[in-house]
């Protein structure tokens, strides 16, 4: 694999050679000149600076515009034509000092950028626009020294602010593109309260280490990535779900930086440092995924690799035509004319501007691109397979009833009681249906993978799975089909058996229902039994079961052996080795680490409405790049065609070049409202 470049400035992947400039001592690598000026003149950081880059500018365009009104002068007959008269000699030189800084501030660049990349053997568009102006320029000096032909003062002059113009508007689009993402660093606060010992102290927040303790109040940013060890209340998550609803939070639940308390205080114990939290990992993988590339990208370097030395050789042959024609004046403003209208800028921003203000507008919305190929593929699957548990399920099991099978009083009051100490989800889904009173039980233990011990009113309850009751001596009797069962022992005597059965998110029904309406193939994917699969038999195309990891990635291989073109939707390390392989592959929220690392998209909720809208999504970026593409290729086609027929001057090239350029700009940034 070639090696990445990224420009200095603006933070664009460049897939050919870099232009190369020094920057306070040090060589930087740029995309183009424009991102150079803008970095040149307002700094690596815009905001304030801009004002110097317009005021520096200003300055160029104000010569730029007096040396045309002269021009025009001249050649509107106000005064004599006649070289040798003292006015229009004076003014020759006049013109000739008030051109020279401009070409020296803002043409130079482009001449030295040029040479530099000839000698890589290298041909770049600034080329075009560094002959068209120093031609110019040149015959214009030539003119004046020597008493003869015309200048082209203001021919020069424009060219080279106008094209200035039209870099900055590129580069500054997608310097706004790139670093908007960054942006969201400014969601942190500077500070966190951290509790120790009971005292509390506020510190930096990058000087938080895991395990800290930090207190967030009311109306308070929450600053670290944690665990809620007391507390309870609403918290927004909107950056990372892109919901605008609050979500209650309670003690146990987790909580990202950056998130908003809206009217809880809570105690958070740090799960992350400073660097390693969620906002700066999600900040790098948008980075990463913009030193990637898509297909489309390829497609303007391929354009932009053809298209400089075929306008350099249709502007020699439009030069030779009109001088044979009309003489030397008509053959060189048409040949101008051809270089500068051509000026391929619009291929380069058509892509890699339309498909970094998607992954900003995706990441607003809680879904992180892990590179930029996923964008592309995601259009032409064919099939979306899911997992099961954890991902179309809710987190949850839904309880639904119990047998008693001895005669304790009060039998499902004294269970909710225990299962009150518990944090397991089948505790919370009993709380959840259980509306009445609890007694307090003693004694009371978890034990890890099987279930609780307490004691009430001095006799020895067990509540869990069925090894638990196994190794108390009791064999109880099997679950039945579709369900879960929680046994429950009483003095070593079986009391009852609390069901509970698996329920699908309603999201992912929606999804489901959606996928099938765009025509695509349903399948689910799961390691469970057949039992508490084929349930799902009549949502799904089809379903698989009882899967082992490496079963999971056959099926996927054996599909794609076939043709198939796979979504993998997952969430655990079992669904790892099959996102590994498919074509497209989505970890939902509180997906494992080997999952998000095996995924192209991250879902920071679980809301798997975001599936299909996703595929939309980027069949609508693709109508915007083909879009931008497509204007490039008409206004291209159409202005040479004018400019070899002489019809054009280079002055209304310039201006249709930035023209050309805003509307890419214009039509890339209409992403961000999708």
């Amino acid at each position: 694999m070639s090696e990445i470049h990224k420009c200095y400035q603006c933070g664009i992947s460049i897939s050919g050679n870099p232009i190369v400039f020094n920057v306070k001592g040090v060589d930087r690598e740029f995309c183009c000149t424009g991102c150079y000026l803008v970095n040149k003149i307002s700094g690596n950081e815009t905001s304030q600076s801009v004002q110097k880059f317009f005021i520096k500018f200003g300055i160029s365009f104000f010569l730029a515009g007096y040396v045309m009104m002269l021009s025009f002068t001249i050649y509107g007959g106000d005064v004599s034509k006649d070289y040798h008269d003292p006015i229009v000699k004076l003014t020759n030189y006049f013109l000739l000092l008030l051109s020279t800084p401009v070409m020296a501030l803002i043409g130079f660049d482009y001449l030295v950028n040029s040479i530099k990349a000839l000698l890589r053997k290298s041909i770049t568009t600034d080329l075009l626009i560094a002959i068209g102006a120093f031609s110019a320029y040149g015959i214009s000096v030539y003119s004046t020294l020597m008493g003869v032909g015309t200048p082209y003062y203001e021919t020069a002059t424009m060219i080279v602010a106008l094209s200035a113009f039209g870099k900055f508007i590129e580069a500054f689009g997608r310097y706004r593109a790139a670093k908007s993402i960054g942006e969201t660093k400014d969601l942190l606060p500077s500070y966190a309260t951290v509790v120790e010992n009971g005292t509390e102290k506020i510190i930096r927040i990058d000087e938080v280490k895991i395990g800290d303790i930090v207190k967030v109040k009311p109306d308070e940013i929450i600053p670290v990535d944690g665990i809620i060890v007391e507390g309870e209340g609403f918290v927004k998550e909107s950056f990372f779900t892109g919901e605008q609803k609050p979500v209650a939070k309670f003690e146990g639940d987790s909580v990202y930086a950056g998130s908003v308390s809206i009217d809880g205080s809570f105690l958070i114990k740090a799960i992350n440092d400073f660097n390693s939290n969620t906002i700066n990992k999600i900040i790098e993988n948008i980075e990463l995924a913009k030193l990637s590339f898509a297909p489309e990208k390829n497609i303007a370097d391929k354009i932009s690799a053809i298209f400089v030395p075929t306008i350099i050789t249709l502007s020699a042959i439009t030069f030779g035509f009109w001088y044979y024609e009309s003489g030397f004046d008509k053959a060189l403003m048409s040949s101008l004319a051809v270089l500068l209208i051509a000026c391929p800028c619009a291929f380069n921003v058509a892509a890699p501007l339309a498909l970094w203000n998607a992954a900003n507008s995706l990441a607003r919305r809680g879904i992180i691109l892990q590179n930029l190929r996923a964008l592309y593929s995601v259009r032409h699957i064919n099939e979306v397979l899911f997992d099961k548990t954890g991902t179309i399920t809710l987190e949850n099991l839904e309880y639904s009833g119990y047998t008693q099978f001895g005669d304790e009083k009060d039998f499902i009051k004294k269970v909710a009681s225990i299962e009150n100490y518990s944090k397991h989800p089948i505790a919370k889904s009993l709380l959840n249906h259980y509306q009445g009173d609890f007694v307090k039980p003693s004694k009371v233990r978890i034990i890890p993978g099987y279930g609780i011990e307490a004691f009430i009113e001095d006799k020895k309850w067990y509540i869990g799975s069925k090894e638990l009751m196994e190794s108390i001596g009791i064999t109880p009797k099997a679950c039945e089909e579709n369900l879960s069962c929680v046994y429950v022992a009483v003095d070593g005597r079986l009391e009852g058996t609390l069901y509970f059965k698996q329920k699908i998110d309603e999201n992912a029904l929606e999804a489901i229902k959606r996928l099938k309406d765009m025509g695509y193939k349903v399948g689910l994917i799961s390691g469970d039994e057949r039992a508490f699969v084929e349930e799902f038999s009549n949502i799904f195309d089809e379903v698989y079961w009882s899967l082992k990891p490496q079963d999971k990635q056959k099926v996927v291989m054996d599909k794609k052996s076939k043709g198939a073109k796979i979504m993998y939707v997952g969430d655990g390390i079992n669904d790892a080795l099959a996102m590994a392989i498919s074509d497209v592959s989505v970890a939902v929220a509180n997906a494992s680490g080997v999952a998000r690392i095996s995924a192209s998209i991250l879902l920071f909720n679980k809301n798997l409405k975001a599936i299909p809208w996703i595929i939309k999504f980027s069949n609508q970026v693709k109508k915007i790049i083909y879009t931008n593409f497509i204007w490039a290729s008409v206004y291209n086609t159409f202005g040479i065609a004018l400019a070899m027929a002489g019809l054009i001057q280079p002055i209304w090239s310039a201006v249709f070049m930035i023209i050309s350029s805003v509307s890419v700009v214009y039509n890339s940034s209409r992403i961000e409202n999708m």
